[in-house]
């Protein structure tokens, strides 16, 4: 399936895989995503995505504008070819460069001619409206559902529905699924040319979602399946938006913000009590006698676990410890 028809497919209302706000109040979202789990939709050759949208296409974007870039590109794209087998080919283009001469590698030749393709692949892009792309993002089939409903949650209503983007997607299981298989996500944006915005959308993935993320592509290398290795066609890395030296303490720091503030919130749950509005589907006007409450709770199941663990050390001493399986 290519880009067009995956684009029209995550808007068609005849999908059940794809979500957006136009079914509300048919299907909610928390209905979708409990429905359709990605860990648990198999792939018949019909579902290989699960959608959720939170904007309509941008305006720029056109059928004909897509179908133009990808024939221009096309006609780059073989011409590209053609001069890196020509260097392969060429005996007089040594293997290592020379300092003395001047004379470059054949890797430094190639990588010369890549990145002229990769530049005219941005002009026709941008000429014909066709700049979309994405995020992407690796996840195991243990995580894959937390990570995918937490995505599509921000998209819709969250910290990334005040960002650039506008839709996202996550692969299903295969149907021959291999042990660790890696689930791909997708997070889409109109223009992964505008630097701006597609760092507002990493940092956003970082600081709220906690997510290790592969890099950037355009739809663009992924309806040619651009074979010239150009930067494994990636258009933007991390390093390419947060400066090389602030990585480890930029966007390290903007993870563990992220996971710091997770462990914190069983702790500051109880202490917090917030002020009901209009929007706060999650808060009740007893907060402070539910504390209360649920202070004595734990207490109690504390006295329990205790005494559970004395009945369990005792019985540990008879029995012999299982083996146990790593996963």
């Amino acid at each position: 399936m290519d880009s067009t028809e995956a684009r029209q497919d995550s808007m068609s209302s005849k999908n059940p895989y794809a979500w957006t706000k136009s079914l509300e109040p048919d299907i909610s979202l928390d209905h979708f995503l409990t429905k359709y789990r990605p860990s648990m939709v198999r792939d018949d050759g019909t579902k290989p995505w699960l959608w959720v949208r939170h904007r309509e296409l941008s305006k720029e974007y056109t059928v004909e504008g897509e179908i133009a870039a990808i024939a221009q590109a096309a006609v780059v794209l073989e011409e590209a070819m053609k001069k890196v087998q020509s260097i392969q080919n060429d005996a007089s283009i040594p293997v290592r460069s020379n300092k003395k001469t001047g004379a470059k590698s054949k890797k430094e030749v190639r990588e010369q001619v890549q990145a002229e393709a990769a530049e005219k692949f941005k002009e026709i892009a941008i000429k014909n409206g066709y700049t979309y792309g994405k995020w992407l993002v690796f996840a195991s089939s243990e995580k894959v559902d937390s990570i995918w409903s937490n995505v599509a949650r921000s998209l819709v209503d969250g910290p990334l529905s005040k960002t650039a983007a506008d839709c996202t997607k996550v692969a299903t299981c295969p149907a021959d699924e291999k042990p660790g298989y890696q689930h791909v996500l997708c997070i889409y944006m109109p223009n992964v040319y505008d630097k701006d915005a597609v760092t507002e959308v990493m940092k956003v993935l970082l600081r709220h979602h906690g997510l290790n993320l592969s890099g950037v592509k355009t739809d663009l290398y992924t309806d040619l399946g651009t074979c010239l290795s150009i930067s494994r066609n990636l258009i933007w890395k991390a390093t390419s938006l947060i400066k090389d030296t602030e990585i480890k303490g930029g966007a390290v720091e903007l993870r563990s913000a992220f996971f710091d503030e997770l462990a914190a919130k069983p702790k500051d749950s109880a202490k917090i009590v917030l002020k009901k509005t209009p929007n706060d589907r999650y808060v009740s006007d007893d907060d402070d006698e539910d504390a209360e409450e649920e202070e004595k709770r734990k207490e109690e199941l504390k006295k329990k676990l205790a005494k559970t663990r004395k009945r369990d050390d005792s019985d540990d001493e008879e029995k012999p410890k299982k083996k146990t399986t790593k996963t």
